[in-house]
């Protein structure tokens, strides 16, 4: 966001480290901050102040900074050598206010940000973990005051890019629909295509968010959506049949009055293909177009409801992405089978590939669970029945729990079958009875003809060590001359390291080097490992990248990509086995023919 892109960095400076340690254990000897780089420290001759509120914190030491002027401090200890704790405080080192404690952010590291006053001395305490000491890094950064604090000075958005932001320093202009959501920052979006579709998302951001999105004018606004947790602890909205031309607002602010930095990604979406898929959302209210197997006696059989759904036993409450409805299904321990939702589909070049979205949940701790269950899409000849092609989307293992996956969105490629008419069906294979109750969604089922989704997805990913399939996809544009392609690699482990890769050339190479994952690209393979390329997965299980076109990385050097020129890209990421030892994985691939 330009408006905040300009950043004042502070430094705990201190004259040496073993003074340092000695000179500030208590709050009355903090060590000023001063304008510098990042500073080393050392906690292993500190003693504890008091009690920490989070974390356990244990021996610390104090430092000090006076805002040079409104707006926000970020304070992180990213990159230390042990397990950190850090919290800010107001007030003075007799009368302290606690503003942020924070464990753990940048892997096993500490980072908090807080709005601040001009002139206002601010203190800071590092510790570690659980009373842990040791050696680390530590330094602050001061944002300026906001530019866009109410809906009159929303800033614009555009589809696809990816804008920075920090909620710290802002004010609430008025109450919210959910969350709490507290103090707000506004960005504002005009639709492009009319019937089309908006995503609004803040997933990968610092703090846990809440959006809600309005249209009308900023003295007489509509709210048409607000949300919490949608992406763990991050917001997502989705809106259908947006008016082009029409201004939509986004206000963006923080569950129960959280403040801090993070990323918004709005993703404008032509109207699906008429024709491609009857009743894709069951807005009929039944299953109307489909044919559907199920199980012989299902606790809860493939049915269409509203919101709000539910199986009980602790699993999620059915939320449609699209329209009012969605189908779910539920079982407690029926089984062995297959449930399939099928319809036959006839191909042209506009109408792939065929997107959906998903959500599930799953208890198979029971010790006799053996069998990993999976949910396919599996496209035949629909005359013969022959398997034509086969996608795993996602595998429950065994012994393993997750009672909800959240939404996802994925899609499967249709192109070997333009001119076709074939049978695709959703399919969910339960292996063995008695192995634990399970239930899922699905809805919006789409054939988009364009929009924001770039490219073709290609090469079947191996399930990770969350049941799941990393999944690639791309927003912005295939334009060669816009230069706005965003890489996002989604359903990845948490916190876990990554990057991305590309070649003009594909593969699908088995456990390369021990990997547990494929390699979907072959030839001269570049990777995408600059200053700030290699992205952690954080609490959101997702790293993204905005490409620079003309700086595309190649074993012996960057080329630009040339317009004609095809381009194919995969994430690479850390992962780890079932029984805990390291080892990684990759998403599947990613197809982009650059115009």
């Amino acid at each position: 966001m330009s408006a905040r892109s300009s950043l004042l960095t502070v430094t705990l400076s201190l004259c040496s480290l073993g003074r340092a340690t000695a000179q500030s254990d208590e709050c009355t000897t903090a060590v000023a901050l001063t304008l510098g780089q990042p500073t080393p420290f050392s906690t292993l001759a500190a003693t504890t102040s008091f009690v920490w509120p989070c974390a356990a914190g244990g021996a610390d030491i104090w430092f000090q900074v006076t805002a040079p002027a409104a707006g926000g401090l970020l304070v992180t200890a990213c990159g230390s050598a042990y397990d950190t704790a850090l919290e800010a405080f107001s007030g003075t080192c007799a009368s302290l206010v606690s503003i942020a404690c924070n464990d753990d952010f940048c892997s096993l590291q500490s980072s908090l940000s807080f709005p601040v006053t001009a002139g206002t001395t601010y203190y800071v305490r590092v510790g570690g973990f659980t009373g842990l000491s040791g050696n680390g890094t530590i330094m602050a950064t001061h944002t300026p005051p906001l530019t866009n604090d109410e809906c009159s000075t929303a800033i614009p958005i555009q589809n696809g890019a990816l804008a920075a932001f920090d909620t710290n320093g802002a004010t609430t202009s008025f109450p919210w629909l959910c969350a709490v959501g507290g103090n707000d920052i506004w960005f504002r979006y005009i639709g492009v295509a009319q019937g089309g579709s908006l995503r609004i998302e803040t997933c990968g951001s610092h703090f846990d968010t809440a959006l809600e999105v309005f249209d009308g004018t900023c003295a007489s606004l509509n709210s048409l959506a607000c949300n919490d947790d949608q992406c763990l602890l991050q917001s997502q909205i989705q809106l259908a049949n947006i008016t082009a031309g029409s201004t939509y607002y986004i206000r963006v602010g923080g569950s129960s009055n959280q403040t801090g930095p993070g990323t918004l990604l709005v993703t404008e979406s032509q109207a699906p293909v008429q024709g491609c898929v009857l009743n894709p959302g069951f807005e009929t209210g039944d299953l109307a177009g489909w044919s559907v197997t199920d199980l012989q006696v299902p606790s809860l059989p493939l049915q269409v409801v509203g919101a709000g759904h539910s199986l009980g036993l602790g699993f999620f409450s059915s939320e449609p992405t699209e329209g009012s409805r969605a189908a779910v299904h539920g079982f407690e321990g029926n089984g062995p089978g297959v449930i399939r939702l099928a319809q036959d589909i006839t191909v042209n070049s506009g109408l792939t590939p065929l997107s959906f979205d998903y959500r599930a949940g799953w208890d198979m701790t029971l010790p006799w669970s053996t069998l990993d269950r999976t949910f396919d899409v599996v496209v035949r000849n629909p005359v013969t029945g022959t398997v034509l092609q086969s996608t795993r989307i996602l595998t429950a293992f065994a012994l393993s729990s997750n009672f909800d996956t959240g939404s996802l969105t994925d899609n499967v490629d249709l192109s070997l079958f333009i001119g076709q008419t074939v049978n695709v069906s959703f399919e969910w294979t339960i292996w063995e009875s008695f192995t634990g109750p399970g239930y899922f969604q699905l809805d919006n089922i789409t054939c988009p003809s364009g929009g924001g989704g770039v490219g073709t997805n290609y090469c079947q990913a191996n399930a990770n060590s969350t049941g799941m399939t990393s999944h690639l996809r791309a927003v912005g544009s295939a334009l060669t001359a816009a230069n706005a392609v965003t890489l996002m690699a989604e359903r990845l482990p948490l916190n876990a390291f990554g990057y991305f890769l590309t070649s003009n050339t594909q593969a699908a190479v088995p456990n390369p080097g021990g990997s547990a994952g494929v390699l979907c690209l072959g030839g001269q393979v570049g990777r995408y490992v600059g200053p700030g390329q290699i992205r952690n997965s954080g609490l959101t299980g997702a790293i993204s990248l905005v490409l620079d076109l003309t700086r595309t990385p190649t074993p012996v050097g960057f080329v630009s990509v040339m317009v004609g020129e095809t381009r194919n890209f995969q994430a690479w990421h850390r992962d780890s086995t079932a029984g805990g030892v390291a080892t990684s994985n990759f998403t599947d691939g990613l197809r982009v023919t650059f115009l």
